[in-house]
């Protein structure tokens, strides 16, 4: 099936639909103006950039700015920007992404990592069973 008349170009074309498709909305539940500003500030262009959850706003904002990898366990999120995307199902035991899948990431020396996912209350916390740590640990969790 053709990316723009398969159910992901209508996806695609749904979302760019809410307004003009070179113009990034910030509204839902991706991530805000005033994050992406910040990250703006915080990091140079073309830096490397790991995010989990691919969104809307997080994947067509920060695909045009740096060099974006972004794993997503929802094939219907996959390729729709410009970013190095990873198919990573979500591993039931910790809620958290299946680090098999990951392993490339190793390699990379992310500027930032944006940890946006996967969907679902307290589910962002997987990646702290994952390594071994609980909720008090001094991570941030947007």
């Amino acid at each position: 099936m053709h990316f723009r008349t398969g159910l992901r170009g209508k996806l695609k074309n749904f979302i760019e639909s809410r307004g003009n498709s070179n113009r990034i909305t910030f509204d839902g539940a991706g991530i805000s103006k005033e994050m992406f500003d910040w990250i703006l500030e915080q990091v140079p262009e073309k830096e490397t950039v790991i995010e989990f959850g691919a969104g809307y706003s997080s994947t067509k904002a920060l695909s045009a700015v740096y060099k974006l990898y972004s794993v997503e366990h929802n094939p219907m999120f996959i390729d729709l920007y410009d970013s190095n995307y990873i198919l990573a199902p979500i591993d039931h035991q910790y809620g958290w992404y299946e680090l098999s899948q990951l392993q490339m990431l190793r390699e990379l020396k992310p500027k930032l990592v944006l940890v946006d996912g996967p969907p679902g209350t307290g589910n962002r916390f997987g990646i702290l069973k994952k390594f071994g740590l609980d909720r008090e640990s001094r991570l941030y969790s947007h």
